[in-house]
């Protein structure tokens, strides 16, 4: 048995684009009896399986502030069948597991569980779906819970921050940059929830996505549950468009006299997954500050000690997206962190990134990705992300492609093109 000598360190292999070293998994598509399309993975080694229920029904959707949100939050406390306790109780029951989110685009309920369970489990799951009431002491909690955290929120420094700079890029008015008082959840009433869930959960608004273990009942078990016309209804027509309307002043200050920390955001309007420069601008986000070995991370935390983290990313949006840069730092040093931001923007504008450097990116990125395509769970959420732009399974060849061999010059071009100091919003919440 040879000996591995831990003094000499592993290979490094680049991660080639190359559909022979990574093979993507392209979901199977079924379509039920009422017409709902379901995409399944089936790639598990595990007796477990996860079913998405994805709707058109994020916050772009709603009319007035918080309905979104608190419809997708209610619909498990209580049911026509089944009360919330019940619901938790069933769940729990069977060792399965339930997640609702509301993102800016769509909503989704989620479940886990063992592939014997999922009759049991699905039943629950199409009461949530179908039937939930919206039970006025239910509703009551829930809003009076929900106006508490957000009063607590409105105190931190980050979160205000947050809020306001996507205000500042889309502006007020615009479902991706409107926000509200804590007061204005309270303003949400049944007759809101009831309505918003009657309108956009329906299986004309709804696609499923399957993956783990996937044994071939799964299908006729959501035919079964989820493949009737009893929770149909009309196809929502052209997604309404609205205009960006970005503040005119780039630089912002809200006061905060109180505050040990002031919190920093910097950034603009960009462009979504499907531009063909997203893959070129992904590379340079990590290299100023996508990653804890990012220019941001070593001048401005590890160099100048002025915050204990620093980050850049890009957000993708259905309808847009942005970069952004944020961080905290002590309320005396504010001025002296911009400074230093925008001196590494100007450095990637006007100095050639290092081979070494760009090696070291590459290496990390080829890392990231390959993490985020390991197993059947990783592989449905890499399939949404294209699915909900419109882009096919060569959308993360390009993507591997890119970052392989883009080169400093392209780099440093993109930083001049998208990353003008003149062209970026400012924002600072504190003293």
């Amino acid at each position: 048995m040879s000996i591995i000598n831990r003094k000499q360190k592993p290979p490094i292999f680049e991660i080639a684009p190359d559909r022979k070293v990574v093979e993507l998994i392209v979901p199977k598509v079924y379509t039920l009896d009422n017409g709902l399309k379901v995409y399944v993975i089936n790639a598990g080694t595990q007796e477990l399986v996860n079913v998405e229920f994805v709707f058109n029904a994020g916050i772009w959707h709603q009319d007035h502030l918080y309905v979104a949100t608190s419809t997708n939050s209610l619909m498990k406390e209580g049911t026509q069948n089944m009360t919330a306790r019940q619901i938790a109780d069933e769940l729990d029951y069977y060792g399965a597991y339930h997640d609702a989110a509301t993102e800016n685009d769509s909503a989704f309920h989620g479940l886990f569980t063992l592939n014997k369970y999922l009759p049991a489990t699905l039943k629950v799951m199409e009461e949530i779906i179908k039937r939930p009431i919206f039970d006025q002491n239910e509703v009551d909690i829930y809003l009076r819970k929900r106006y508490h955290s957000l009063l607590v929120k409105m105190e931190k420094v980050d979160f205000l921050a947050r809020i306001h700079f996507t205000g500042l890029l889309y502006g007020p008015q615009h479902p991706y940059g409107r926000f509200g008082k804590a007061e204005e959840v309270l303003n949400v009433n049944r007759e809101d929830l009831v309505a918003f869930h009657k309108k956009f959960y329906r299986s004309s608004n709804c696609q499923i996505l399957v993956s783990g273990k996937v044994e071939e009942s799964v299908i006729d078990l959501l035919n079964q549950y989820f493949g009737g016309d009893d929770w149909d209804g009309p196809v929502i027509s052209e997604e309404a468009l609205f205009e960006i309307q970005p503040a005119g002043e780039l630089f912002h200050h809200i006061e905060k006299p109180d505050a040990l920390q002031s919190a920093l955001r910097i950034g603009k309007v960009l462009f979504n997954r499907r531009h063909p420069d997203f893959p070129g601008m992904h590379v340079l986000n990590t290299i100023l500050g996508g990653y804890f070995g990012s220019r941001l991370m070593t001048n401005i935390r590890e160099d100048k000690g002025l915050t204990y983290g620093i980050g850049s990313g890009l957000v993708l949006l259905r309808h847009s997206g942005y970069f952004y840069i944020s961080s905290e730092v002590g309320a005396d040093v504010a001025d002296v962190a911009l400074d230093e931001i925008f001196k590494e923007i100007a450095l990637l504008q006007k100095v050639p990134v290092t081979s070494s450097e760009l090696k070291k990116v590459r290496n990390y990125l080829g890392g990231t990705f390959l993490r985020a395509v390991d197993g059947p769970f990783n592989l449905i959420d890499r399939f949404r992300e294209i699915h909900e732009n419109n882009l096919d399974i060569d959308h993360y060849y390009r993507m591997l492609e890119t970052i392989q061999k883009i080169t400093p010059d392209e780099i440093m071009e993109l930083a001049n093109r998208y990353l003008s100091v003149d062209s970026l919003y400012r924002l600072k919440v504190g003293k």
